[in-house]
C-alpha cells in the first residue's frame, strides 16, 4: 500500500457537498481556483496534482464536491484535453 492510499483509507467521506459549511465550500473554491491555474496552459504537473491533493486531503474530510473536481481533471486527461506534463 503506497502513501496516498494509507492517507485515503485514514479520510473520512462525507457529504454530497450540498449544504456545505461556509468552510467547505472555501475549501472547494479554492482546490476550483488551483485546478483552473494548474490547467491554464493545457499541462498539468505532478507537482500541481501533489499541490491539489494536499489541499483536498488536509483536513481529512473529503466530500463528492472535492472528489468531483479532481474526476473533472481526470477526465480532460482521459479526453486529451489536458496533457500530463513529465516534468515537475
Amino acid at each position: 500500500m503506497n502513501w496516498q492510499q494509507k492517507k485515503v483509507m485514514q479520510c473520512e467521506f462525507t457529504g454530497d457537498g450540498l449544504g456545505s459549511s461556509n468552510e467547505d465550500s472555501q475549501v472547494v473554491q479554492k482546490i476550483r481556483a488551483m485546478i483552473e491555474q494548474a490547467l491554464s496552459d493545457g499541462e498539468f504537473s505532478r507537482q500541481e496534482r501533489d499541490d491539489i491533493m494536499q489541499v483536498i486531503y488536509a483536513d481529512r474530510h473529503i466530500t463528492v464536491a472535492k472528489c468531483a473536481l479532481m474526476r473533472q481533471v481526470q477526465e480532460k486527461v482521459w479526453l486529451g484535453e489536458v496533457h500530463i506534463s513529465q516534468l515537475s
